[in-house]
Parts: C-alpha cells; sequence; structure tokens
C-alpha cells in the first residue's frame, strides 16, 4: 500500500491537481493498523516526493455490506489515528447500499 499511495498522489500532482481527498475502506492486509500506516507513510512520502505541491487528506471509509461491528472498528481507529494526523485524516464517509444496515 505504501507504493501503491504515492504512485496515485504523484499521478494526481502531475496533473495539476492541488487539493486530494482519497478514500480508503481500512482493510486487514496484513492487520488493520499495518494497512493504515503504510498509506500515512505513504501519503507523508508522497507529500515530501512533490514538494508539498499537492494538499492531501484521508477519509475513512465505512462500507455498510460489512456490517455495523466494522463500522464501530473503523471508527475507533480514526479516533486513535486522528490526533497524530490531524492536517491528514479529516473524516468519515459511508459507502455501499444504505439498504445494508
Amino acid at each position: 500500500m505504501l507504493l501503491v499511495t504515492i504512485d496515485v498522489v504523484e499521478e494526481f500532482a502531475s496533473d495539476g491537481v492541488i487539493y486530494l481527498e482519497l478514500r480508503t475502506t481500512v482493510r486487514s492486509l496484513p492487520t488493520y493498523r499495518a494497512y493504515l500506516d503504510a498509506v500515512l507513510r505513504g501519503l507523508s512520502n508522497a507529500s515530501s516526493i512533490t514538494h508539498g505541491e499537492i494538499d492531501v487528506c484521508l477519509l475513512f471509509s465505512i462500507d455498510r455490506a460489512r456490517g455495523i461491528d466494522d463500522a464501530w472498528m473503523t471508527v475507533d481507529l480514526l479516533k486513535e489515528y486522528a490526533p497524530s494526523w490531524p492536517e491528514v485524516l479529516v473524516g468519515i464517509e459511508l459507502s455501499g447500499n444504505p439498504k445494508n444496515w
């Protein structure tokens, strides 16, 4: 995820984008925290590579298809990570079919 995140940000920066909100559904690859650490490191590295030419924020996505327990886990992870990444982690978004809730 580290390299994928860097590549995505670099691609948008090369297109002249100056503000980007990425969304990610937290995955256990290999663990939820390892996944988030890789994505956040990727954003940090991309910022250095692009010399701050693009502002990137991240939204945690709650996928309604994954159930309420998964949703609460996502909220808890955001609360845990947000104090260390206040300029990057800007919120939560809902995805998936609302009829699944």
